[in-house]
């Protein structure tokens, strides 16, 4: 399954302008080049679909496809949405927000809710 190799590579988050910060942060700077690594050994058509999994933009060159990778991943609700060619919110916004947060809060065996309700 792909979803393993999404996980592999989640992103390193830093409030520093430089996207890292201090020594500190000098672990999460390697392993965010081992990341960039491991992504520049894939072929084109396997980082386009790694992106079609995570319901993100297909086109550009490498180094693009890979930056896209590199972000945190949508919420799986939006991307199952998208799949089934349902409304699916621009994220960041309030009405993704609200949408995830009504799955969260969804319990099994009700319909729940709608974007119509």
């Amino acid at each position: 399954s792909t979803r393993d190799d999404d996980a592999t590579f989640s992103p390193q988050r830093s409030d520093s302008p430089g996207g890292f910060g201090s020594d500190d942060d000098a672990p999460q700077q390697t392993n965010n080049a081992e990341k960039v690594a491991e992504l520049k050994k894939l072929s084109m058509a396997r980082l386009k679909e790694m992106l079609k999994e995570r319901d993100e933009k297909t086109g550009g060159k490498k180094e693009e496809l890979i930056s896209r990778l590199l972000k945190p991943r949508k919420p799986e609700l939006l991307i199952l949405r998208a799949r089934r060619k349902e409304y699916v919110p621009k994220v960041p916004s309030s009405n993704a927000a609200i949408m995830v947060a009504l799955l969260l809060n969804h319990i099994p065996g009700t319909q729940g809710l709608t974007k119509e309700r």
